[in-house]
């Protein structure tokens, strides 16, 4: 069975110099897996996951071309924070509760 090859990947930028190149972008503006990922703490595999199971941030494009647009992030992380908010909330009542 022949093996499939894997392409070579151009050397991985740390995620300061990621977010560099993000500075001084318009919010309208389509970033990259690694880019996004960098942008949102997180990992490029992280994305792929989430794009596979249809969740995570909105992104445009498919195949090997994904793009994100930087206030389609936004807009997720937003979320996330009012999400992750709600959750510590209820956290602390419920140990409040307890005592």
């Amino acid at each position: 069975m022949p093996t499939k090859s894997v392409p070579n990947r151009v050397s991985e930028k740390s995620r300061a110099d990621l977010l560099a190149e993000l500075a001084d972008l318009p919010p309208s503006a389509f970033v990259t897996t690694p880019q996004a990922a960098a942008y949102i703490g997180s990992t490029p595999a992280v994305l792929f996951n989430w794009r596979s199971q249809r969740r995570g941030p909105r992104y445009h494009g498919k195949n090997e071309f994904i793009r994100y647009r930087i206030s389609d992030l936004d807009l997720w992380m937003s979320a996330r924070a009012d999400e992750i908010r709600e959750t510590k909330t209820s956290d602390a009542s419920k140990a409040r509760e307890r005592a």
